[in-house]
């Protein structure tokens, strides 16, 4: 959360004295005028006005001007902190809170960044006020108690209210998060909704629409309740203010004249009372959106720091001992473990994986990549026992399953002009579709086969010592499977490239040193005796 330091509060604490004690010169002059009190007025109170008017008006801009920068700092520094923390997190906190988690959470920090001025806000109206009530106590003790006791009993209700609703904001934003959900498989499962009636309904009638029924109608009830209060506010300054011009006088309790004084404070001071009321519904929001981003800090705890102290550059060895990674569902409890495993993979070695569906292959990818924490176990870099995923992280370049590529040159290379690149796309057959200009490539259609040929162009540009290839031959045809297996391999082996690759062609396993099985959760030998 962001921190304010003893210099901004003085500098807050100056602005509220000078623009409210300017803006209450104004109602006094005011006030001297309307009751034509001659041994107050003077010559030059025309200009005296006038300066007022200018002074507070330069005291409020030059303020509201820093006030604005040091919102919008908090703003985007906020952003930029919860997206780093983000991509220093692992794998499995990202799947367990779901990416809805970020748009809900975009919008709390967006509420979170208007506390500045609302605090600003809120303490001009309250010194603004403080000194009218006061200038009211010196007209009239007894008139002033009696109307201070009225506003006091109604923003004591008021803020009874005010507290009962943030449950319902929390709510609100809760139905809110699992709207971004749907959303979400919306556009994931879009094939799956187009091509069966009976999904579309159930998503429609059964989830969105009730999800956004309540969300309506709790978003009704939230906004009527703040809508009814500030007109309550309003009104009830009408209120007081029949209280001033008809009981007090025929009670006797206050003079022509301090009646004239007492409507015209009461006018000015109904802004900021009406302030008051408004900034509360704000304050509720504060309150819940603070309380959503210290959760969301607390579950998507940075693993990475200090991440650019020591990147390894050599490659001899990766040994895993007693490495183990348990799942756990939303109770707690173990519902899938991987592991102990004892494996080592070493320079220049080409390592495949198999197993059928969810006998843990790409659990074990996502540890051995450094995706995943490892629950138990000892990791050994070059021999040596090495505690942050990162470090091994830097010597690898991968192709994951999912074939994601991104929509701008994150990998900093350049693809224009680039022998390299040229020679690799050529060898990959995409030179009828790869431009040099990596927006217009990232823009394309391609099939899933030529995106995973275009994801390891990209991977071995990297020039990394270790290259982790997911199901990659999965989704190539016939000819690219069989380059893949029995030329890129045996090339980039030569090269001294280490390979770990997830595969089911058991046609092709003899290319491989070793084949690692895996079945429900455990390495096993597989029925080639290969490892």
């Amino acid at each position: 959360m962001f921190k304010i330091t003893r210099l901004q509060v003085f500098y807050l604490i100056v602005f509220v004295l000078l623009s409210t004690l300017s803006n209450f010169i104004l109602i006094y002059i005011i006030n001297l005028v309307l009751t034509n009190d001659p041994g107050s007025l003077s010559d030059h109170i025309a200009i005296y006005f006038l300066l007022c008017v200018f002074g507070a008006y330069g005291i409020n801009i030059f303020y509201q001007k820093h006030l604005n920068h040091f919102n919008c700092r908090i703003l985007y520094e906020e952003e930029r902190n919860m997206i780093k923390q983000i991509i220093n997190t692992d794998l499995s906190t990202l799947e367990k809170m779901g990416t809805q988690r970020l748009y809900a959470i975009i919008e709390d920090i967006r509420v979170f960044a208007r506390l500045p001025a609302v605090v600003t806000n809120t303490l001009s109206a309250g010194v603004m006020l403080l000194l009218g009530v006061i200038y009211m106590f010196t007209l009239s003790f007894i008139s002033a108690a009696i109307i201070v006791g009225i506003i006091g009993l109604i923003a004591t209700i008021y803020f009874k209210v005010m507290k009962l609703m943030s449950d319902d904001i929390m709510k609100l934003r809760k139905l809110g998060e699992q709207y971004y959900v749907y959303v979400d498989d919306l556009f994931k499962g879009f094939k799956n909704f187009r091509i069966s009636a009976r999904k579309r309904v159930m998503f429609l009638e059964k989830f969105l629409y009730p999800n956004r029924l309540d969300a309506e109608k709790l978003d009704y009830r939230v906004n009527f309740v703040f809508i009814s209060l500030s007109m309550t506010s309003q009104y009830g300054m009408y209120i007081v203010l029949a209280i001033i011009l008809f009981a007090l006088p025929a009670l006797e309790l206050i003079s022509f004249e301090a009646l004239v004084s007492y409507v015209v404070v009461l006018l000015f001071i109904s802004g900021p009372i009406t302030a008051l009321v408004n900034l509360q519904a704000s304050f509720t929001r504060f309150r819940v959106a603070i309380r959503r981003i210290k959760a969301f800090k607390a579950d998507f705890k940075e693993i990475l720091n200090g991440q650019n102290e020591r990147e390894e550059t050599t490659f001899e060895s990766l040994e895993f001992k007693g490495l183990t990674f348990r799942y756990h569902n939303e109770n707690g409890q173990e519902n899938f473990t991987l592991g102990p495993i004892d494996f080592s993979i070493k320079q220049g070695e080409v390592v495949f994986i198999s197993g059928g569906n969810g006998s843990g292959k790409s659990t074990f990818v996502n540890l051995f990549t450094g995706l995943y924490p490892a629950s138990e176990g000892q990791l050994l870099l070059n021999g040596k026992t090495e505690e942050s995923p990162h470090i091994f992280q830097q010597l690898m370049s991968s192709v994951f399953t999912e074939g994601h590529l991104f929509t701008y040159n994150y990998h900093g290379f350049p693809t224009g002009d680039n022998p390299q690149f040229r020679n690799l796309v050529e060898m990959m057959k995409l030179s009828h579709l790869i431009s040099p200009d990596y927006r217009d490539n990232a823009g394309r259609r391609f099939s899933k086969g030529q995106t995973k040929r275009l994801g390891l162009i990209y991977a071995l540009m990297e020039k990394k010592p270790i290259i982790v290839l997911d199901e990659w031959a999965a989704d190539q045809d016939p000819f690219f499977r069989r380059f893949f297996y029995e030329e890129l391999i045996p090339s980039l082996k030569k090269q001294g490239k280490t390979i770990l690759a997830v595969t089911h062609d058991d046609t092709y396993y003899h290319h491989a040193d070793r084949l690692i099985h895996l079945d429900q959760g455990k390495m096993r030998n597989s029925e080639l005796n290969l490892i």
